[in-house]
């Protein structure tokens, strides 16, 4: 996964989730789940914990956000809530036991894997720490979005790209920067998940209305996966 340095991590952080790129698949996500009240939410590559606390508002009895990303929790950290815990992953190993949690969301991250046996990895830690009949949520980069430009990043054009293949992708702002970014397609994620003991529900790509958008409004920056966990592998 691509490594944010201090410096980015900060960057990152400021960019919020409202009047950014980042609100549309995000208020999509908020329609799907619902009202979160006494539930357990995991939060797989949190960043620094702006989808944690988005997930809060939705009434989570506890959202327990995890990265493997030093930098990133340790932004995530400085914004301290009861209803909000934050860990590092380590050895590939999220610290929760078994099917400890409600539901899995997954914001924005698995684009950055590298490799389809990472993305297994994943996936497979996801399913041990969610209960049977759980909800898992991701949220990646739409395939078909690369080299549009949108209102707090775009993806650089590339020709003729296929599952696996690196892509650049610039974080506007202030200081620009870019993340090294991984091209997956929607059947790329549905075999893996659906290898590791979940069942697709429904596949969304959310647009934007309004004229402060770039080309947010023609195609969705982002894909919207809606899965249940039925077995463990």
């Amino acid at each position: 996964m691509y490594k944010y340095s201090p410096e980015n991590a900060n960057i990152y952080s400021q960019l919020g989730v409202i009047g950014t790129t980042y609100e549309i698949s995000f208020h999509e996500l908020s329609r799907i789940l619902g009202n979160l009240q006494g539930k357990i939410v995991l939060d797989y590559g949190t960043g620094t914990g702006r989808s944690a606390r988005l997930l809060k508002t939705l009434g989570a009895e506890k959202v327990i956000g995890v990265d493997h990303n030093e930098s990133m929790i340790a932004q995530a950290r400085t914004n301290h809530n009861e209803r909000l815990d934050f860990h590092l992953i380590t050895a590939n190993t999220i610290p929760l036991p078994d099917a400890s949690v409600d539901v899995a969301v997954s914001a924005h991250v698995f684009v950055e894997i590298q490799n389809l046996a990472e993305m297994h990895t994943a996936t497979q830690e996801v399913s041990r720490v969610l209960k049977p009949g759980g909800t898992f949520i991701i949220i990646a980069t739409n395939s078909a979005s690369i080299g549009y430009e949108y209102k707090n990043y775009r993806y650089i054009k590339k020709d003729e790209l296929k599952s696996g293949d690196p892509i650049t992708c610039v974080v506007k702002g202030e200081t620009p920067f870019e993340i090294d970014d991984t091209y997956w397609t929607e059947e790329d994620y549905h075999q893996v998940l659906e290898s590791n003991g979940f069942m697709k529900i429904r596949a969304t790509f959310p647009l934007a209305m309004g004229e402060e958008w770039l080309d947010e409004v023609k195609i969705a920056p982002d894909i919207v996966l809606e899965y249940i966990k039925i077995f463990n592998k």
